[in-house]
Protein backbone atom coordinates (compact mmCIF):
# COMPACT_ATOMS: atom_id res chain seq x y z
CA UNK A 1 0.00 0.00 0.00
CA UNK A 2 1.28 3.51 -0.74
CA UNK A 3 2.85 5.19 2.26
CA UNK A 4 3.77 8.85 2.64
CA UNK A 5 6.98 7.88 4.42
CA UNK A 6 8.33 10.17 7.15
CA UNK A 7 5.61 12.73 6.58
CA UNK A 8 6.90 13.72 3.13
CA UNK A 9 4.90 13.64 -0.09
CA UNK A 10 7.71 12.92 -2.55
CA UNK A 11 7.98 9.22 -1.69
CA UNK A 12 4.23 8.87 -1.99
CA UNK A 13 4.12 10.69 -5.31
CA UNK A 14 6.69 8.30 -6.77
CA UNK A 15 4.68 5.26 -5.70
CA UNK A 16 1.46 6.86 -6.92
CA UNK A 17 3.00 7.62 -10.31
CA UNK A 18 4.02 3.97 -10.73
CA UNK A 19 0.56 2.75 -9.80
CA UNK A 20 -1.16 5.27 -12.06
CA UNK A 21 1.13 4.31 -14.93
CA UNK A 22 0.11 0.67 -14.52
CA UNK A 23 -3.63 1.29 -14.53
CA UNK A 24 -4.52 -2.39 -14.78
CA UNK A 25 -2.80 -3.11 -11.46
CA UNK A 26 -4.53 -0.24 -9.69
CA UNK A 27 -7.91 -1.54 -10.78
CA UNK A 28 -7.27 -4.59 -8.58
CA UNK A 29 -6.50 -2.56 -5.44
CA UNK A 30 -9.16 -3.15 -2.77
CA UNK A 31 -7.35 -1.54 0.17
CA UNK A 32 -5.38 1.70 0.25
CA UNK A 33 -3.50 2.93 3.33
CA UNK A 34 -1.70 6.29 3.29
CA UNK A 35 0.19 7.78 6.22
CA UNK A 36 1.98 11.11 6.27
CA UNK A 37 1.64 14.74 5.27
CA UNK A 38 1.03 15.10 1.53
CA UNK A 39 0.66 18.86 1.39
CA UNK A 40 -2.37 21.15 1.36
CA UNK A 41 -5.38 20.77 -0.90
CA UNK A 42 -4.32 21.19 -4.51
CA UNK A 43 -0.72 20.13 -3.87
CA UNK A 44 0.85 17.47 -6.09
CA UNK A 45 0.79 14.96 -3.25
CA UNK A 46 -2.90 15.43 -2.50
CA UNK A 47 -3.76 15.41 -6.19
CA UNK A 48 -1.91 12.12 -6.56
CA UNK A 49 -4.08 10.65 -3.81
CA UNK A 50 -7.26 11.93 -5.48
CA UNK A 51 -6.12 10.37 -8.76
CA UNK A 52 -5.33 7.05 -7.09
CA UNK A 53 -8.75 6.86 -5.47
CA UNK A 54 -10.53 7.70 -8.72
CA UNK A 55 -8.75 4.85 -10.51
CA UNK A 56 -9.18 2.23 -7.80
CA UNK A 57 -12.54 0.97 -9.03
CA UNK A 58 -12.97 -1.84 -6.48
CA UNK A 59 -11.59 0.07 -3.49
CA UNK A 60 -13.33 -1.23 -0.38
CA UNK A 61 -11.09 -0.08 2.48
CA UNK A 62 -9.37 3.32 2.76
CA UNK A 63 -7.13 4.36 5.67
CA UNK A 64 -5.76 7.90 5.83
CA UNK A 65 -3.56 8.98 8.74
CA UNK A 66 -1.56 12.06 9.71
CA UNK A 67 -2.52 14.06 6.62
CA UNK A 68 -2.83 17.04 8.99
CA UNK A 69 -5.71 18.48 6.98
CA UNK A 70 -8.29 16.47 5.08
CA UNK A 71 -9.15 17.48 1.52
CA UNK A 72 -12.74 17.70 0.26
CA UNK A 73 -11.88 16.35 -3.24
CA UNK A 74 -10.70 13.09 -1.65
CA UNK A 75 -14.04 12.51 0.05
CA UNK A 76 -15.99 13.67 -2.99
CA UNK A 77 -14.18 11.10 -5.14
CA UNK A 78 -14.69 8.09 -2.88
CA UNK A 79 -16.48 5.17 -4.56
CA UNK A 80 -20.02 4.46 -3.40
CA UNK A 81 -19.06 0.85 -2.73
CA UNK A 82 -16.47 1.73 -0.06
CA UNK A 83 -17.01 -0.50 2.98
CA UNK A 84 -14.45 0.87 5.44
CA UNK A 85 -13.18 4.41 5.97
CA UNK A 86 -10.57 5.28 8.60
CA UNK A 87 -9.46 8.88 9.24
CA UNK A 88 -6.82 9.51 11.91
CA UNK A 89 -5.06 12.66 13.12
CA UNK A 90 -6.32 15.40 10.84
CA UNK A 91 -8.50 18.49 10.81
CA UNK A 92 -11.53 19.13 8.62
CA UNK A 93 -12.67 22.52 7.36
CA UNK A 94 -16.33 23.27 6.62
CA UNK A 95 -16.10 22.24 2.97
CA UNK A 96 -14.51 18.94 3.94
CA UNK A 97 -17.13 18.30 6.63
CA UNK A 98 -19.87 18.76 4.04
CA UNK A 99 -18.04 16.36 1.73
CA UNK A 100 -17.86 13.77 4.53
CA UNK A 101 -21.61 13.98 5.16
CA UNK A 102 -22.22 13.72 1.42
CA UNK A 103 -20.10 10.60 1.17
CA UNK A 104 -21.89 8.93 4.11
CA UNK A 105 -25.26 9.85 2.57
CA UNK A 106 -24.25 8.16 -0.68
CA UNK A 107 -22.73 5.12 1.02
CA UNK A 108 -25.13 4.30 3.85
CA UNK A 109 -26.04 1.02 2.19
CA UNK A 110 -22.43 -0.20 1.86
CA UNK A 111 -20.38 1.48 4.61
CA UNK A 112 -19.69 -1.08 7.36
CA UNK A 113 -16.92 0.65 9.32
CA UNK A 114 -16.35 4.34 10.00
CA UNK A 115 -13.41 5.37 12.19
CA UNK A 116 -12.68 9.05 12.85
CA UNK A 117 -10.09 9.34 15.60
CA UNK A 118 -8.04 12.30 16.79
CA UNK A 119 -10.01 14.47 14.37
CA UNK A 120 -12.01 17.61 15.17
CA UNK A 121 -15.38 15.96 14.55
CA UNK A 122 -17.48 17.66 17.23
CA UNK A 123 -21.16 17.29 18.04
CA UNK A 124 -22.64 19.10 15.04
CA UNK A 125 -20.75 17.09 12.41
CA UNK A 126 -21.36 13.80 14.20
CA UNK A 127 -25.07 14.56 14.30
CA UNK A 128 -25.11 15.04 10.53
CA UNK A 129 -23.04 11.90 9.91
CA UNK A 130 -25.22 9.72 12.12
CA UNK A 131 -28.34 11.23 10.56
CA UNK A 132 -27.04 10.23 7.12
CA UNK A 133 -26.36 6.69 8.35
CA UNK A 134 -29.71 6.02 10.01
CA UNK A 135 -31.66 7.63 7.15
CA UNK A 136 -30.10 5.33 4.57
CA UNK A 137 -32.51 2.84 3.02
CA UNK A 138 -30.65 -0.20 4.36
CA UNK A 139 -27.80 0.94 6.64
CA UNK A 140 -25.11 -1.67 7.22
CA UNK A 141 -22.74 0.16 9.62
CA UNK A 142 -21.32 -2.34 12.12
CA UNK A 143 -18.31 -0.50 13.55
CA UNK A 144 -17.90 3.14 14.58
CA UNK A 145 -14.78 4.49 16.30
CA UNK A 146 -14.69 8.05 17.61
CA UNK A 147 -11.54 8.30 19.72
CA UNK A 148 -10.71 11.81 20.95
CA UNK A 149 -13.19 13.34 18.54
CA UNK A 150 -14.32 16.33 20.67
CA UNK A 151 -17.80 14.92 21.33
CA UNK A 152 -19.95 15.71 24.37
CA UNK A 153 -23.55 15.42 23.11
CA UNK A 154 -25.09 11.98 23.59
CA UNK A 155 -27.90 12.62 21.09
CA UNK A 156 -26.10 11.30 17.96
CA UNK A 157 -24.97 8.18 19.83
CA UNK A 158 -28.50 7.59 21.09
CA UNK A 159 -29.83 8.03 17.55
CA UNK A 160 -27.31 5.49 16.24
CA UNK A 161 -28.16 2.93 18.92
CA UNK A 162 -31.89 3.35 18.39
CA UNK A 163 -31.66 3.30 14.60
CA UNK A 164 -31.74 0.40 12.17
CA UNK A 165 -27.97 0.18 11.55
CA UNK A 166 -26.65 -3.18 12.87
CA UNK A 167 -23.95 -1.53 14.99
CA UNK A 168 -21.74 -4.11 16.73
CA UNK A 169 -18.71 -2.14 17.92
CA UNK A 170 -18.81 1.39 19.32
CA UNK A 171 -15.61 3.01 20.60
CA UNK A 172 -16.00 6.41 22.26
CA UNK A 173 -12.72 6.75 24.14
CA UNK A 174 -11.34 10.12 25.17
CA UNK A 175 -14.33 12.36 24.55
CA UNK A 176 -16.25 14.74 26.79
CA UNK A 177 -19.26 12.71 27.91
CA UNK A 178 -20.39 13.57 31.45
CA UNK A 179 -22.74 11.71 33.78
CA UNK A 180 -25.89 13.02 32.06
CA UNK A 181 -24.60 11.97 28.63
CA UNK A 182 -23.67 8.55 29.98
CA UNK A 183 -27.18 8.07 31.36
CA UNK A 184 -28.67 8.95 27.98
CA UNK A 185 -26.42 6.46 26.22
CA UNK A 186 -27.23 3.83 28.85
CA UNK A 187 -30.93 4.31 28.18
CA UNK A 188 -30.40 3.72 24.47
CA UNK A 189 -28.41 0.52 25.07
CA UNK A 190 -31.62 -1.19 26.10
CA UNK A 191 -33.01 -0.57 22.62
CA UNK A 192 -29.98 -1.93 20.74
CA UNK A 193 -29.92 -5.69 20.20
CA UNK A 194 -26.79 -5.83 18.03
CA UNK A 195 -24.05 -4.03 20.02
CA UNK A 196 -21.31 -6.41 21.18
CA UNK A 197 -18.47 -4.09 22.25
CA UNK A 198 -18.58 -0.67 23.91
CA UNK A 199 -15.62 1.46 24.98
CA UNK A 200 -16.33 4.64 26.95
CA UNK A 201 -12.95 4.97 28.64
CA UNK A 202 -11.45 8.37 29.41
CA UNK A 203 -14.79 10.14 29.70
CA UNK A 204 -15.48 11.99 32.95
CA UNK A 205 -18.78 10.26 33.69
CA UNK A 206 -18.15 9.82 37.40
CA UNK A 207 -19.81 7.22 39.59
CA UNK A 208 -23.34 8.01 38.44
CA UNK A 209 -22.56 7.74 34.74
CA UNK A 210 -20.38 4.66 35.15
CA UNK A 211 -23.05 2.89 37.20
CA UNK A 212 -25.64 3.67 34.54
CA UNK A 213 -23.53 2.15 31.76
CA UNK A 214 -22.77 -0.94 33.86
CA UNK A 215 -26.44 -1.48 34.68
CA UNK A 216 -27.49 -1.11 31.06
CA UNK A 217 -24.68 -3.39 29.84
CA UNK A 218 -25.59 -6.03 32.40
CA UNK A 219 -29.16 -6.07 31.11
CA UNK A 220 -28.09 -6.18 27.47
CA UNK A 221 -28.65 -9.40 25.56
CA UNK A 222 -25.89 -8.67 23.02
CA UNK A 223 -22.98 -6.92 24.78
CA UNK A 224 -19.98 -9.13 25.49
CA UNK A 225 -17.24 -6.61 26.32
CA UNK A 226 -17.31 -3.16 27.94
CA UNK A 227 -14.29 -0.94 28.66
CA UNK A 228 -14.60 1.80 31.27
CA UNK A 229 -11.07 2.96 32.09
CA UNK A 230 -10.56 6.35 33.74
CA UNK A 231 -14.15 7.50 33.99
CA UNK A 232 -13.57 9.70 37.00
CA UNK A 233 -13.81 7.10 39.75
CA UNK A 234 -11.62 7.12 42.86
CA UNK A 235 -9.60 4.02 43.75
CA UNK A 236 -12.11 3.19 46.48
CA UNK A 237 -15.02 3.51 44.06
CA UNK A 238 -13.25 1.33 41.49
CA UNK A 239 -12.75 -1.37 44.11
CA UNK A 240 -16.42 -1.37 45.06
CA UNK A 241 -17.55 -1.42 41.44
CA UNK A 242 -15.21 -4.28 40.52
CA UNK A 243 -16.40 -6.31 43.50
CA UNK A 244 -20.01 -6.10 42.34
CA UNK A 245 -19.52 -6.71 38.62
CA UNK A 246 -21.45 -9.62 37.06
CA UNK A 247 -19.69 -12.38 35.17
CA UNK A 248 -21.19 -11.24 31.86
CA UNK A 249 -20.53 -9.18 29.93
CA UNK A 250 -16.80 -8.84 30.49
CA UNK A 251 -15.90 -5.47 32.01
CA UNK A 252 -12.51 -3.74 32.14
CA UNK A 253 -12.53 -0.95 34.73
CA UNK A 254 -9.50 0.89 36.08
Amino acid sequence: WPHGGNGTSKNFEKVAALLLEDGSGLERVSKLSVTGYLGDEGSSGMQALVDLISKAKILGDLELSFLQKMSAPILEGLPVGLQELTLTMMTLDEKTKDALVGFVSRSGGTLEKLSMSYCDIGDELLGKVVGAIVNARNPVLKHMSLLVAEISDAAPIVQLLQGSAPIQKLYLTGNEFNADAAREIAGALAECSTLEELNMSNNKMGKTGTDAIIAAATSSTSLTYVQLYKTGLSKAQIGKVEASLPAKPKFDIM
